[in-house]
């Protein structure tokens, strides 16, 4: 899945190959009010097919952004992937200097780092 007028190619690490470009939604899967269907059901319905919350990546870079969502569970997925974007495209944020677009083991320290500390305040916030 792609979006229409954006880049094809992943946002981290700029791989182009349309075979392993995946849309990836940003938000995580966004839920409208649950909704009333004809049968009587109800059921929550997806609103996460927005264009500003998705995301071109490769199948590596999406496995990394999920592999961090799962092992911060208290950090909105949004946050995991801001974190991410910037380790990949901004070295100069996380106050390294590499090559954008490459996973060092730096860099991955860093994003850890931020991430504990984004659940360490989530964590103050609700306890």
């Amino acid at each position: 899945m792609t979006v229409e007028g954006e880049k094809k190619e992943c946002r981290f690490c700029d791989e182009d190959n349309p075979i392993v470009l995946i849309g990836h939604h940003i938000d995580g899967r966004r839920i409208e009010p649950r909704i009333k269907w004809r049968s009587g059901r109800q059921r929550n319905k997806p609103k996460s097919n927005e264009e500003e919350n998705i995301a071109v990546l490769c199948a590596n870079c999406h496995m990394l952004v999920h592999h961090y969502i799962r092992h911060y569970p208290d950090v909105r997925p949004g946050a995991v992937f801001k974190i991410l974007l910037d380790a990949f495209n901004h070295p100069h944020k996380l106050g390294t200097s590499y090559r954008p677009g490459i996973f060092t083991q730096q860099v991955k320290e860093e994003v850890e780092r931020r991430l504990k500390y984004y659940q360490h305040l989530n964590s103050r916030r609700s306890g």
